[in-house]
């Protein structure tokens, strides 16, 4: 430590002052004179030792408005500092304190600043720092009123939210929606009960209230339904219904008289005798739910009353067939119904007293889908309608099933395939496919087959002809079979063919080939991309032909002229040839004129 000293006295310091704080020093002092040095003495006394005050810094930019906020500094450096505070919003307030910290609140959300000034008795130290405040987003939960199932109920929280705030709404502690700038909540419940609504409010650091209400969702009674058997004649009995509540009494006033009422199953039942129905009725409901009394109001006619309705089905229905349903009407006079099978469209049908006396109505009505479904008949009288749906079984018929072949022919070592389809368009999914393809390989089968797979097959020797037989059953009750017919050609071997350049129709992706058969009979096809395409062949003599190729090939014709069977026809090549160009002359067109393999280019 450096020494200090004066005109008079000589202070002499032991050792070297690390930390900071109050300390104790002992110092030995001489007192000077002119003539010489004084008696030492021994004293002590207390000095301060400062710390260098080092770089300071704000610890948090982000506070919130209207809540008060903890400013600090870090690192907390120096002993006994003075730390002098300016804040400013839309004007600036000084303030001074013995602390790293400020306890501050902010009038308004928005941009501030502050600056900070550290001093100590020798140096001092100045941060700024632009702080953003926030909104608080603090609201209330206005007490919701009691709701019925299934009706529309909006939830808005009061308070001062502003641009910063967020909300996210629970429902029994389930997330129904997830964060989002609105303070409201549209929302239906489906079922009565009492519930907890919560609304989660934050603004982005995270200044977090949660608000809670309890809702009621009362029970409500749904529509009237029809009444059943005879209403008009002797005695109708009304129903009601409703979910989850807790109805403990219900009466009901038809017209001008007043009737007791029955609640069972969530369902309130009245008798209504025949003195009450008249052609024109009104009713008013009356019930008790949770120690409350509630009404609701409605009509109904008396003479069109529709008790029941019931499909009378007798002879099996086939899909895709028209079928004519029965339809049986309990009660009613005038109205008329409605038929929608799966996947079909309604068919409607009117009745009138003559009908319902009768009882039975007759529709007209086809089925695109085979298997159990369901059919749905709705009767509508008195502007008023229901809908009742039966379960019934569509069948399907195995005799309206063929084969969809690629081809009738098939070169030896080329796949072939072919697809199960239905003649109607009614295919029901589930089929079980069993394939003998005719080369006695085993069979193919297929579990769940749908028409949208191809059947593929590879032939390993030549057939004239394979019966291809396919057996189909569904659920293995009910079997159907089809069958189709295919040539396997032994290997071909290409002809190098020479075309009129007048010839258009032909490429070099539809090659010609030909085979020899046991007779030694040529057989002339054409190959387009790997696939027979199929040729008319028509014979001029025993031993001559000519092919006609179809589709965009129809311009041509190609002469076959098989090779003689014996060495003697072949030495008598004149007569064999002689009757060529007169056969050829007959042809319509005449590009090509190929004999056992060889080609001949003619002029067309």
């Amino acid at each position: 430590m450096a020494l200090l000293s004066t005109s008079s006295t000589e202070v002499k310091y032991f050792g070297t002052f690390n930390l900071p704080g109050k300390l104790t020093v002992t110092a030995a002092l001489r007192e000077l004179t002119d003539g010489g040095v004084g008696a030492e003495q021994i004293r002590t006394a207390t000095i301060s030792v400062l710390e260098k005050l080092e770089r300071v810094h704000i610890t948090q930019q982000e506070f919130t408005a209207n809540v008060e906020s903890q400013i600090s500094l870090s690192p907390h450096t120096g002993y006994q500092l003075t730390y002098n505070w300016r804040v400013c919003e839309d004007s600036c307030t000084n303030i001074s304190t013995g602390i790293p910290r400020l306890a501050y609140t902010f009038s308004r959300s928005g941009k501030a600043s502050i600056e900070v000034t550290v001093l100590d008795n020798f140096e001092s130290r100045q941060t700024f720092q632009r702080l953003r405040i926030f909104d608080c987003c603090r609201g209330d939960f206005p007490k919701p009123s009691p709701v019925y199932p299934r009706e529309n109920i909006t939830y808005v929280l009061t308070g001062e939210f502003g641009a910063d705030c967020w909300f996210a709404w629970s429902i029994d502690g389930k997330i129904i929606q997830r964060m989002a700038r609105t303070p409201s909540l549209e929302w239906v419940f489906e079922r009565s009960g009492t519930y907890r609504v919560c609304a989660d409010v934050r603004n982005p650091i995270h200044n977090y209230s949660q608000l809670c209400q309890t809702q009621s969702v009362l029970p409500k009674v749904l529509d009237m339904q029809l009444p059943n058997a005879s209403c008009v004649r002797k005695e109708c009995l009304l129903v009601f219904t409703y979910k989850d509540g807790n109805i403990s009494q219900a009466k009901i006033t038809v017209n001008t008289g007043e009737l007791s009422a029955v609640i069972h199953e969530e369902q309130i039942l009245v008798d209504i005798p025949d003195q009450h129905v008249h052609q024109n009725n009104t009713y008013t409901l009356h019930y008790q739910e949770n120690q409350q009394w509630r009404s609701i109001q409605g009509e109904f006619t008396g003479d069109e009353l529709v008790s029941s309705l019931c499909l009378v089905q007798s002879d099996p229905i086939i899909c895709q067939r028209e079928k004519e349903l029965i339809i049986q009407i309990i009660g009613g006079s005038n109205g008329y119904v409605i038929v929608q099978p799966e996947g079909s469209s309604p068919r409607n049908k009117s009745f009138n007293p003559a009908t319902v006396m009768r009882g039975f109505i007759e529709i007209n009505v086809s089925f695109p889908v085979a298997g159990h479904q369901a059919v749905c008949m709705t009767y509508v009288v008195a502007n008023r309608s229901t809908t009742v749906c039966e379960s019934i079984y569509v069948d399907w018929d195995p005799n309206r099933y063929e084969l969809q072949p690629s081809s009738g022919f098939v070169a030896l070592g080329s796949p072939y395939s072919l697809s199960v389809w239905a003649k109607d368009n009614c295919f029901l999914p589930g089929l079980d496919v069993k394939v003998e393809w005719g080369d006695g390989t085993a069979p193919l089968v297929l579990h769940d087959y749908n028409s949208s797979q191809f059947l593929v097959h590879t032939y390993s020797r030549p057939i004239p002809q394979a019966n291809i037989s396919v057996q189909v059953n569904k659920e293995k009750a009910k079997a159907g079979s089809a069958w189709a017919l295919v040539t396997v050609l032994p290997p071909v071997e290409s002809v190098s063919c020479y075309f009129n350049q007048s010839t258009a129709a032909t490429n070099a992706s539809t090659p010609l080939v030909y085979t020899l058969n046991a007779s030694g009979e040529v057989n002339i096809m054409l190959l387009e991309n790997g696939t027979v395409v199929f040729i008319e062949k028509a014979s001029i003599n025993e031993r001559i032909s000519y092919v006609r190729l179809k589709g965009h090939f129809a311009n041509i014709s190609i002469v076959s002229v098989y090779a003689p069977p014996s060495a003697v026809e072949m030495r008598d090549k004149e007569t064999f040839y002689s009757p060529l160009p007169t056969s050829v002359e007959r042809l319509p067109r005449r590009e090509l004129l190929i004999v056992a393999g060889n080609v001949l280019v003619t002029g067309a």
